[in-house]
């Protein structure tokens, strides 16, 4: 059985301090999209994957000027 929508998540931690980034998420979308791109995942389990990423790669949506 899979997962709800509420369960497939994806978070993003990272700080000042180090210069990569860590991605997890239990969302399959996000898992091929990252795949796609040449990302190595580690599955954590057979519904959630872990990504180590620089944080450049990271990008925050910008609020548009009106």
């Amino acid at each position: 059985m899979g997962l709800t929508k509420e369960e497939r998540e994806t978070i993003v931690n990272f700080n000042e301090a180090d210069g990569t980034a860590e991605l997890y998420t239990a969302s399959p979308v996000i898992y091929r999209r990252m795949t796609k791109r040449g990302f190595k995942g580690i599955e954590i389990d057979k519904n959630s994957w872990r990504f180590e990423i620089l944080k450049k790669e990271v990008r925050l949506p910008v609020k548009r000027k009106q």
